[in-house]
């Protein structure tokens, strides 16, 4: 998704809003759900907490969709990269979501079918957070 098409205040469909100009790796290994979450749970409580109170000072590199492993992964300037699946919702603040939407969704280039809708409702997704986000202030 273009940041360049990712107004936040328009009134076009998500499908509207996906680009193929982004291109990723087919050689690009896939995680498995087992594998990630080991990796998240072995977080202690705090340090999850930490994690995620600490966002509004990511500054995004990329946001990659993997519709095989059905994961986006978020990249942050500083080197931080976040795995997360597509239909599990995080606790994202409204700045960051607002950051994803801005720098746009990057999917394979060839995207099509089942994997184009996985990536239209992925942006969906984030906006409609962005827009509970924005009313609960």
């Amino acid at each position: 998704i273009d940041a360049d098409e990712s107004r936040l205040d328009d009134t076009q469909t998500a499908t509207e809003h996906v680009s193929i100009e982004h291109t990723v790796d087919e050689s690009t290994p896939s995680s498995s759900r087992g594998d990630l979450r080991v990796l998240f749970q072995s977080l202690a409580d705090e340090d999850a907490h930490a994690f995620w109170r600490n966002q509004d000072s990511w500054r995004i590199r990329s946001w990659h969709l993997y519709p095989r492993a059905q994961v986006h992964v978020l990249e942050t300037v500083d080197g931080r990269v976040i795995y997360m699946f597509v239909d599990v919702s995080y606790p994202l603040s409204e700045a960051t979501l607002k950051r994803m939407l801005q720098h746009g969704l990057e999917v394979p280039k060839l995207l099509v079918g089942g994997d184009l809708t996985m990536a239209e409702q992925l942006v969906s997704f984030i906006k409609a957070a962005l827009l509970n986000a924005q009313s609960a202030v």
